[in-house]
């Protein structure tokens, strides 16, 4: 049976879960919350969603910083091998 969302602002919700069973009785579940309840979900997952853009940001910056110190080992190298090249 598929999910069925339904998001209401009011503020009898009594009656809404009333309604929903007696019109709906193929809904086998029925979840009702208030604005205030829904605008915190969100909130979280936003919040959720923006500390893995932290997260992820800060893992491409550890990376970054690790080729960078590669690039300057294999420039190291290069001119110790150009060096011993001239002796």
């Amino acid at each position: 049976m598929p999910d069925v969302v339904v998001a209401v602002l009011g503020h009898d919700l009594d009656l809404l879960r009333a309604l929903l069973r007696n019109e709906a009785p193929l809904v086998s579940k029925v979840a009702v919350e208030t604005a205030d309840q829904f605008a915190a979900r969100v909130k979280a997952t936003e919040d959720e969603y923006q500390q893995g853009l932290e997260t992820a940001n800060d893992q491409a910056t550890v990376v970054a910083n690790h080729q960078s110190a590669l690039q300057s080992i294999r420039r190291e190298l290069d001119d110790i091998h150009t060096w011993k090249s001239t002796l």
